[in-house]
């Protein structure tokens, strides 16, 4: 950004100096700053590996598949517990895991619509304070899980974390079983659709057409980032080769991959 004269730049690379040096070629320079973001990103992963121990304030989420209840727990649960779509878990799970979590009071996220009633009621049954963050997807819960510090007190935490979730779109891409009618449109068995929170956004014939649909009705604007948590039938090949159309075809977004490894699902994008 700048005018004719003055130019803000930011830059990611492993040779600073080399962009220094041909920036001075150019012009005179100020401001300049520079941080290592590994070291922000292990700092990050530390803190929140501190909710691990004893604390005062925990998080419980709920994820099915291998690859998210690991991307859980290494964000900073202190429990994960197994469920998703069609997989609900009961008030008594819930309600267990909160009440073994290494904390003095808790926070749910319930990560799927189906589930946030029964979190609900879960409050009740611990011998300790149980909050519920209302996550009605995966996206969402990740999205309030990095908005928790576990520093800060459970107010600022809960307005954090709700703050954080309502900024998220969240999809999904999966196959039909059945030929059926959803919201006036035909799907016929075999057919690959796309929701957006919740609501049909697309019926295709591959998968991929699918989310390329998906992300066109989104159309991310300059600036965000783009998630792709591929499980199901989804290919990693597949996945990675759809993160760099995503790059391509939308000017100034940013987008990765994480395995999730979620059943029906064979993509949940944030």
């Amino acid at each position: 950004v700048g005018d004719s004269s003055v130019i803000n730049v930011h830059v990611h690379t492993y040779d600073p100096g080399a962009i220094l040096s041909y920036a001075v070629s150019l012009g005179s320079l100020n401001q300049i700053k520079i941080d290592n973001i590994d070291q922000q990103h292990q700092e990050f992963l530390e803190l929140h590996r501190q909710s691990r121990e004893e604390t005062s304030l925990g998080v419980v989420a709920v994820a099915s598949g291998a690859g998210l209840q690991r991307l859980f727990r290494n964000l900073g649960c202190s429990a994960v517990v197994h469920g998703g779509q069609s997989m609900n878990p009961s008030t008594r799970d819930l309600a267990g895991a909160a009440q073994r979590a290494p904390a003095a009071s808790v926070i749910l996220l319930p990560n799927n619509p189906n589930i946030i009633s029964t979190a609900q009621q879960a409050v009740a049954v611990p011998d300790k304070p149980v909050y519920v963050v209302p996550t009605a997807s995966i996206p969402q819960g990740v999205a309030a899980l990095l908005a928790f510090n576990p520093a800060l007190d459970l107010d600022a935490n809960l307005a954090q974390m709700q703050d954080a979730m309502a900024g998220i779109l969240s999809g999904e891409v999966t196959t039909a079983v059945r030929s059926t009618s959803i919201n006036g449109v035909s799907v016929c068995e075999g057919q690959a659709i796309a929701f957006l929170d919740g609501e049909l956004l697309a019926v295709a014939d591959t998968i991929v057409q699918a989310v390329k649909q998906l992300l066109l009705g989104v159309a991310p604007s300059s600036g965000s980032l783009v998630t792709l948590y591929w499980g199901g039938d989804a290919l990693e090949k597949e996945t990675k080769d759809l993160a760099a159309w995503i790059s391509s075809r939308f000017s100034g977004v940013e987008a990765e991959v994480v395995h999730g490894g979620q059943p029906y699902y064979h993509y949940l994008e944030s």
